[in-house]
C-alpha cells in the first residue's frame, strides 16, 4: 500500500507550515500594553534578548536604567511586564485575587519538586498552605536549634581542615543545609539518606545543573513544548537531576507516610477554602494527637491532612519534596553572600566579632556553646548584616503572578489581562529612592531610626509579602543566624573573591553568582 506513506509524507511537509501559522496567530492575539520596553523582533518577541546563557542580573539593570522601573518584555507572544515600584510590589502581591503563578514560570520547577507551594494555585494552594503552616510555628521553630547547632559544629570542623587555605563553601553550606532540613522537617539525617560523600556531593552538582536547566526553560520558550525538551540536552540532563531527586525523596518519604496513606486519598470537596478563609500563621497541632517518638511537626501535619483526606499522598511527597530542596539552595546561598561580603569589610566583621565575644563571652569555657533563642534575639548586629545581605543579594529573582484581568500599576501604567507582572526584589531593593547609595554593603540601614525607617514598607520583600509570603522565612532566618554566629565564632573570614564577583549573578529561579564563590577560614584562636 502506498498511500500510508504518502500521507506521512504529506503530513511531514505541511507540519512547518503549520507551526509556524500556529506562531503567527498567537503573536498576532498577544497581550498589548503602552508600558515601555526594547523593540520586539516577529514571533519571538524579546527573545532574542537571552539567547546567549546564562542570563545575568545585569541584564535586567540595563532594562530598567534604559526604560524605567516598569518595562515589559515578549518572550515569544508572552507578555512579561516587569514592576518594580514598591507600590506595585504591594498592590500585586497583597491582592487577594492575584495568587497565581504563571505557568511559563512554574513549568520549569514543576519537573524538579512537584505540585508543591511553590507551583500550585488557587484552592490547592490553600489547602497545602494550611497543612504546613503548624510546621513553622514558634513551638516547632524552637525544637530545631539543637540541629541547627549541632550541623554547626560539623561545618566549623569541615572549614578547620582547610586550614586557612582557599575554599568554596557553597557545597560544604548546601550539604549542611540539607541536613538541617532533613533532620527537621523530615527527621532523617542526610548520612541515612546518602551514606555515600561522593554520591552526596553529587548531587550538590545535580542541584547546579537544575538551576541552570531552569534558567534554559525560562528564557528558550521552546524548551516550554515538552517533545522539544525531551531532544535537547537540557532535557536529557533534567531526566537525570529528576530521577535522582525522586529516587532519594521516594526513599525517605514513603516510610514515614505509609500507615496514613492506604489508598492514596484524594482531597475532599468539602475541604476546599474559600479565598476569604485566613491562612493561620500559628495553627497548633490538635491537642489529641500529640507528637510521635521522631516524628517532626511537618510530617505530624502532613499525616492528619492525608488522614482528613484533604491533601493526597502525592501532594504530600511532593510537598516535603518542595520544602526541602527550596530551603537548602536559598539558605546556603544567603550564607556565602553574608560571609563574602563580611571578607570585603572588614569593619563590619570586626562588629560582629565584638557582638559574638560580647554575648558568648569570650575566654569563659563555654564561648562556643550553643546558640539559643535568647542569643539570636541578642545579636542586633548580625541580624542586620543578614538584612542588608538579603537586600542586595535576595535569591528569589521574581515573583511571578499571571492576570486574569488587567491590573493598574503606578504612572497611569496598565498590565493587560493575559499578562504576567513579574516582581524582581533584587532590583526593587536597589532603588536609589527607597536606599541611598544603594550598592553600599551598609547594615546601618536597618538600625532602628536609621536612615530606612522611614521607607516603604514593600521596599524591602526578601521572603515576598502577603498570602504567597514564605512559610519557612523564620526557619531560614534561625538557620542562618546559628551558622553565622558558629563559624564567626571561630573564624576570621578573608576574601578571595571581589565584590564584582558577587555581583555577576546568574539568573535562575534561585540566582547565584555566576563563578563559585572562594574564601579563607583563618581560626580567631
Amino acid at each position: 500500500m502506498w498511500w500510508p506513506a504518502a500521507l506521512l509524507l504529506l503530513v511531514a511537509s505541511l507540519a512547518p507550515a503549520a507551526a509556524v501559522a500556529t506562531l503567527w496567530l498567537l503573536w498576532a492575539r498577544r497581550p498589548r500594553t503602552d508600558v515601555p520596553g526594547p523593540p520586539t523582533l516577529p514571533l519571538i518577541g524579546n527573545a532574542h534578548l537571552f539567547w546567549r546563557l546564562p542570563v545575568l542580573m545585569e541584564t535586567f539593570r540595563q532594562l530598567q536604567d534604559r526604560y524605567g522601573n516598569t518595562f515589559r518584555l515578549y518572550v515569544g507572544p508572552k507578555l512579561l511586564i516587569f514592576a518594580t515600584e514598591p507600590d506595585d510590589v504591594q498592590r500585586v502581591l497583597m491582592a487577594k485575587s492575584l495568587t497565581h503563578r504563571d505557568n511559563f514560570f512554574v513549568n520549569a520547577v514543576t519537573a524538579f519538586v512537584g505540585d508543591g507551594l511553590l507551583t500550585t494555585g488557587g484552592d490547592q494552594w490553600r489547602q497545602h498552605r494550611r497543612a504546613v503552616m503548624p510546621a513553622f510555628r514558634t513551638e516547632a521553630l524552637k525544637s530545631f536549634m539543637a540541629s541547627f547547632n549541632r550541623n554547626a559544629a560539623r561545618v566549623c570542623e569541615r572549614l578547620s581542615a582547610s586550614a586557612g587555605a582557599e575554599v568554596e563553601p557553597f557545597p560544604l553550606l548546601f550539604l549542611g543545609s540539607l541536613d538541617m532540613g532533613l533532620r527537621n522537617l523530615v527527621g532523617t539525617p542526610l548520612e541515612a539518606v546518602e551514606p555515600c560523600p561522593k554520591r552526596r556531593a553529587a548531587f550538590v552538582g545535580a542541584m547546579t545543573r537544575a538551576m541552570e536547566i531552569m534558567q534554559e526553560r525560562i528564557f528558550q520558550p521552546w524548551l516550554q513544548l515538552g517533545w522539544v525538551l525531551a531532544l535537547t540536552k537540557a532535557g536529557r540532563d533534567q531526566g537525570q537531576v529528576v530521577r535522582l531527586i525522586a529516587d532519594i525523596m521516594a526513599a525517605l518519604l514513603t516510610p514515614l507516610f505509609a500507615p496514613d496513606s492506604a489508598g492514596d486519598h484524594q482531597p475532599a470537596k468539602a475541604s476546599v477554602l474559600t479565598e476569604e478563609e485566613p491562612l493561620p500563621e500559628e495553627e497548633p497541632l490538635a491537642e489529641e494527637e500529640p507528637l510521635a517518638e521522631g516524628r517532626t511537626p511537618l510530617v505530624a501535619a502532613l499525616s492528619r491532612s492525608l488522614r482528613q483526606h484533604t491533601l493526597s499522598h502525592q501532594e504530600v511527597m511532593d510537598e516535603m519534596r518542595t520544602l526541602v530542596v527550596s530551603g537548602t539552595d536559598t539558605t546556603a546561598n544567603t550564607l556565602v553572600s553574608a560571609l563574602a561580603l563580611l571578607s570585603l569589610h572588614p569593619e563590619w566583621q570586626r562588629a560582629a566579632h565584638q557582638e559574638l565575644d560580647h554575648v558568648f563571652c569570650r575566654g569563659s569555657p563555654d564561648y562556643h556553646r550553643d546558640v539559643t533563642l535568647e542569643d539570636v534575639a541578642r545579636l542586633h548586629v548580625m541580624d542586620r548584616i543578614l538584612k542588608e545581605t538579603m537586600r542586595l543579594f535576595p535569591v528569589i529573582f521574581a515573583l511571578p503572578r499571571a492576570l486574569d484581568a488587567a491590573v493598574a500599576l503606578r504612572g497611569g501604567l496598565v498590565a493587560p489581562a493575559g499578562s504576567s507582572v513579574v516582581l524582581v526584589p533584587y532590583l526593587t531593593h536597589r532603588l536609589a529612592a527607597h536606599f541611598p547609595t544603594p550598592d553600599r554593603f551598609d547594615p546601618d540601614r536597618f538600625l532602628p531610626g536609621g536612615v530606612c525607617t522611614s521607607r516603604h514598607a514593600y521596599s524591602y520583600v526578601p521572603w515576598g509579602a502577603g498570602r504567597r509570603s514564605c512559610p519557612g522565612g523564620r526557619y531560614a532566618q534561625l538557620l542562618m543566624a546559628a551558622l553565622l554566629a558558629a563559624l564567626l565564632r571561630r573564624f576570621a573570614v578573608l576574601p578571595a573573591c571581589s565584590r564584582a564577583d558577587l555581583e555577576h549573578i546568574a539568573v535562575s529561579v534561585v540566582q547565584r553568582p555566576l563563578r563559585p564563590v572562594r574564601l579563607r577560614f583563618v581560626p580567631r584562636d
